[in-house]
């Protein structure tokens, strides 16, 4: 999903290349000159990155106040492209990775803390839920939000371990305490090395019930099913990232199901075989985001013909769980008339303080849909789907949003480690309208509201299954049939 570790380092390393490059065309005294201002140790202002440099290692830490621990380490020569930069002075570094801007500051020497850990500290697991504890207590921005009590929460959590406790407790009793948070941007993937022990452990924990069980839903199957109510004959992109047709000659249907997967890559005929080939290719590609943005361009500018010649757009955002902020605007651009500034985003530092806002402006694409717009939402409409309809609300100030509010994290994620290796993630960001409203935990409402279940995706899914028309689609007919 909106994944930030990545995106910091390849800024920080482009950033680098860019000056090299540059100075390239200068005297080799000048290249010395600047090469040695940029060599060093620069910390991020939030977000708990160090960043060191020397001529031919770049090497990442993530940091907090009681470890700094190596994340990844890249040889110099790597990526000269993508860049928007600024070295403001000699300790102040600026830099801008898709639409946002990271500020670093040089530090004299790397912390005392990065020093080596032993291997009894890495695997000892209360200094592992210390780490945790302290990055989240440094870097969560809605404790006051989603009204947690973080002390409270450790003393909670920290009392089921103890120095001799597993590598399965450990992750247990991390995994239990961040699903109390309710954030769907905060979690801890199952380690691979004990992932078959935590299945045996759940399936003890859980056993089955025969009277209880619920029928399967294969959810991809299902969006093509709810879009084939009212689109018959229909049209799909990348094995159903998007799905578009006529409900009749005034009205096109699209079914937006995610906001990553849109690269234009050859992906063959063989369904089963398209998801292993796009990692493959996304593992190749020198600029994932930019292949993605391609794409979404790609897919619109071939839709467009088609969503000319109608009067009214429907854009089905239900069961889109997020991906790319970029894809989301890139998207959200063909039915901008001019442009706008859409929202802000700050990271935490501190109680009371914050990054350099990030203004977030949107300008119209070369092809722009005039007709009304629609824009179904749900719960399941999350993250970077809900940057499209957050940056809707100026961008195309008249669409008219049928359904319930959407989920309600909008913060890139911001990955981090224990000490042990495990990685976990975080929301550090605040996203805010032009207006000033930061919709996390409550989502952005609907001009026409539907009440669908918000508890349980599952419940969600299955009524909608059940019924043999949208209602949200029916509202949209109902509201043009009255026009």
């Amino acid at each position: 999903m909106k994944k930030l570790k990545t995106l910091i380092f390849l800024v920080t390393i482009i950033f680098l290349l860019k000056c090299k490059s540059n100075t390239r065309q200068k005297t080799e005294n000048k290249t010395s000159e600047i090469t040695a201002t940029i060599n060093g140790t620069w910390k991020s202002i939030g977000y708990g990155r160090i960043v060191n440099i020397t001529d031919e290692v770049v090497s990442l830490y993530d940091v907090n106040n009681i470890n700094c621990l190596p994340s990844e380490e890249f040889p110099r020569e790597v990526a000269e492209q993508f860049l928007s930069l600024k070295l403001k002075n000699e300790n102040t570094l600026k830099v801008k990775m898709g639409i946002t801007t990271y500020d670093f500051v040089r530090l004299e020497k790397m912390p005392k803390n990065c020093a080596p850990l032993s291997e009894a500290e890495k695997n000892d697991p209360l200094f592992n839920f210390e780490s945790l504890w302290q990055t989240f207590n440094e870097h969560y921005s809605y404790f006051k939000e989603r009204n947690i009590d973080w002390n409270v929460m450790k003393s909670k959590y920290k009392s089921k371990l103890s120095s001799e406790s597993s590598s399965l407790e450990l992750y247990v009793v991390l995994q239990d305490m961040l699903k109390e948070m309710k954030d769907g941007h905060v979690g801890i993937p199952l380690p691979e090395e004990i992932a078959e022990e935590y299945v045996a452990y759940k399936k003890s924990e859980t056993p089955s019930n025969p009277k209880k069980q619920r029928k399967k839903i294969n959810f991809d199957e299902f969006k093509f099913e709810q879009f084939g109510k009212y689109v018959s004959d229909y049209k799909t992109y990348n094995y159903g990232i998007l799905n578009w047709g006529l409900i009749n000659e005034d009205v096109m249907f699209l079914q937006i199901n995610g906001m990553m997967g849109f690269a234009h890559y050859d992906l063959g005929d063989d369904p089963e075989k398209a998801e292993a080939l796009y990692e493959q290719y996304t593992e190749e590609s020198d600029n994932q985001t930019q292949d993605e943005v391609d794409g979404a361009a790609y897919i619109m500018d071939t839709i467009f013909p088609e969503l000319v010649k109608t009067k009214a757009c429907i854009i089905d955002l239900r069961f889109n769980g997020g991906g790319t902020d970029e894809v989301a605007l890139k998207i959200l651009s063909y039915f901008t008339k001019e442009e706008t500034t859409v929202f802000s985003k700050k990271a935490y530092v501190k109680e009371g303080e914050y990054t350099t806002a990030n203004v977030i402006r949107i300008s119209p694409a070369k092809k722009v849909f005039n007709g009304e717009l629609y824009i179904l939402t749900s719960p399941l409409s999350a993250s970077a789907t809900e940057i499209f309809v957050l940056s809707s609300l100026k961008a195309a100030p008249n669409a008219i949003r049928i359904g319930s509010n959407t989920e309600g994290i909008f913060s890139d994620i911001l990955d981090k480690q224990l000490p042990n290796g495990w990685s976990y993630g975080l929301s550090n960001e605040i996203y805010e309208s032009t207006d000033g409203v930061n919709y996390e935990n409550i989502g952005i409402p609907a001009h026409h509201h539907i009440e669908y279940n918000r508890e349980s995706g599952y419940k969600f899914v299955s009524k909608l299954q059940e019924q043999k028309k949208d209602e949200a689609v029916e509202k949209v007919l109902e509201l043009l049939k009255e026009n």
